[in-house]
């Protein structure tokens, strides 16, 4: 057995529908860069423990993840307020 401060601290998230072992301080981002392939349209946010969360959020905790698309109308809505945005500026 290591010594406390040498363990690794995992976390364990469940994916929709895939589950992943990731270290502590993992980025959404990443994970929706891993599970692209898995979605047709883009990722564009995600739902942490029924909360939602930009693909900047660090996870902190043992975590549900949902990754939302451009395909449901939630993922729609963030995609066309970022569209808003850019022009706006």
């Amino acid at each position: 057995m290591q010594p406390k401060e040498k363990q690794e601290r995992m976390l364990y998230m469940n994916i929709c529908p895939i589950k992943a072992k990731v270290g502590k301080g993992v980025r959404l981002e990443s994970l929706a860069k891993e599970h692209q392939q898995d979605h047709p349209n883009p990722i564009v946010a995600a739902l942490v423990n029924h909360k939602l969360r930009e693909l900047t959020y660090t996870t902190r905790e043992e975590s549900e993840v949902e990754l939302i698309d451009t395909s449901t109308q939630v993922g729609r809505k963030i995609y066309l307020r970022s569209l808003i945005f850019l022009f706006i500026k």
